[in-house]
């Protein structure tokens, strides 16, 4: 039984028993249903069918918890640590208020969601399941591993090549094409340049 009044069970456990080989009987109302990410109507199906499998299979369970609250609370503590960096600690000359800040939030984006992403795609590819957890965790080793050897200098190239080009020509593009300005053509509307299609 799963939470909410839904529940997926085995038919060969009940009384009836069940029409087909693996066939596996959905319980629940509608809005439960959805809400586990079936088709309402969804009201039986074989225990290899993709939808139920993820439901069933307590490796898929698990790593859909790992993965989903795991990366966002390491998200939540990394940005906490940049922002303690940045505004207290060693960075604290340099301060929020710069690219490099920025570049520091992209790059432990980077180093954060990516390796593991990967870890669970490979995983999932050669054994779905248990390979999905597993890919995750050494995914998140390779994401540790990544950030305490190339953090500093990833963060000195996208600062360099990403943050930095980007706010220096921003202010220079938006001045060019500023919206509402009348000083534009005077319509009220900004005026975009001109393509030759």
């Amino acid at each position: 039984m799963l939470r909410g009044g839904f529940a997926i069970v085995d038919a060969t456990t009940l009384a009836r028993g069940a029409t087909y080989p693996g066939q596996m009987i959905v319980y629940g109302t509608e809005g439960a249903k959805e809400a586990a990410g079936l088709v309402p109507q969804f009201t039986h199906a074989a225990a290899s069918h993709p939808a139920l499998v993820g439901l069933t299979d307590p490796w898929a369970a698990a790593g859909r918890a790992v993965s989903g609250r795991g990366t966002a609370a390491t998200l939540g503590v990394v940005y906490g640590i940049d922002v303690y960096e940045y505004r207290w600690g060693s960075k604290k000359d340099v301060g929020l208020n710069s690219t490099e800040f920025v570049s520091a939030l992209m790059v432990d984006t980077t180093f954060t969601l990516g390796p593991p992403a990967a870890g669970a795609l490979a995983g999932t590819a050669i054994a779905p399941g248990p390979g999905t957890a597993i890919g995750y965790g050494a995914g998140t080793f390779a994401s540790i591993w990544l950030s305490v050897r190339y953090r500093d200098a990833a963060i000195g190239w996208t600062d360099a090549h990403i943050t930095t080009p980007v706010a220096e020509n921003f202010g220079d593009y938006w001045l060019q094409y500023a919206p509402y300005s009348t000083a534009f053509g005077g319509y009220g509307y900004p005026v975009w340049p001109a393509y030759d299609w």
